[in-house]
């Protein structure tokens, strides 16, 4: 009914309530971590089905390693053959991948590209909020800092978390950096701040670095 819920006890008592008129879990993501590995064990022993929609190219980013589709599902929608076929290289079976393409949010026109002398940061998930990250904040300040003395005055520097990264995250980094750097947190769409930016700084582990190809951004990894 388009309600939002807290994933609490609460809402697990929900599934039990409702669970002969839920027809299927729809989950973006399947770590081995509390929160998924609890909703998953209800959804099961409820006999749940749960779909997996694949909400970032988890091999071609990740060194084709795999971390976000680990928990079991019953059928995983992916969104090329080249992540189909690093799947099936895990042992998953035929019938469970299958095929449906991206549906990205990447621009329909290249038309309306602004050139306004940014110059953008996007930082992967520092391992504050993923441990097997290799972005320490150390290293992400250190980036941040090398970029801001290479760029000079010539361009405006624009920082984007990670948008899982908390609050405290936020204010420790816009704490220890340069105050005429621009930090952005989630509220910022990161597809505006590609639009307005001439040169693109980041490591790969990104969605957003294929945003920027499509769009013919400069890039430097």
């Amino acid at each position: 009914n388009n309600e939002y819920y807290e994933l609490n006890n609460k809402f697990y008592d929900l599934i039990y309530k409702l669970k002969n008129k839920i027809h299927v879990c729809i989950a973006s993501t399947a770590q081995f971590r509390k929160d998924p590995l609890n909703l998953f064990y209800h959804l099961y022993i409820n006999n749940i089905p749960i779909m997996g929609l694949q909400e970032t190219h988890q091999f071609y980013l990740h060194n084709n390693e795999l971390n976000n589709y680990l928990l079991p599902m019953n059928k995983i929608l992916v969104n090329s053959n080249f992540e189909k076929n690093k799947f099936l290289e895990f042992n998953y079976s035929h019938e469970t991948i299958e095929v449906i393409g991206w549906s990205g949010v990447y621009k329909n026109s290249k038309e309306k590209l602004n050139q306004n002398n940014i110059v953008l940061i996007i930082l992967n998930a520092s391992n504050n909020i993923n441990p097997i990250s290799n972005e320490t904040s150390n290293i992400q300040l250190d980036f941040i800092d090398k970029i801001y003395n290479f760029i000079g005055n010539k361009y405006k520097l624009v920082v984007k978390l990670h948008p899982a990264e908390s609050s405290n995250y936020y204010y420790f980094i816009k704490k220890k950096i340069n105050k005429k750097i621009n930090i952005y947190t989630n509220e910022y769409k990161i597809s505006d701040l590609i639009l307005n930016s001439n040169l693109i700084f980041c490591s790969g582990y990104t969605e957003s670095f294929l945003e920027a190809i499509f769009l013919n951004k400069k890039i430097i990894l």
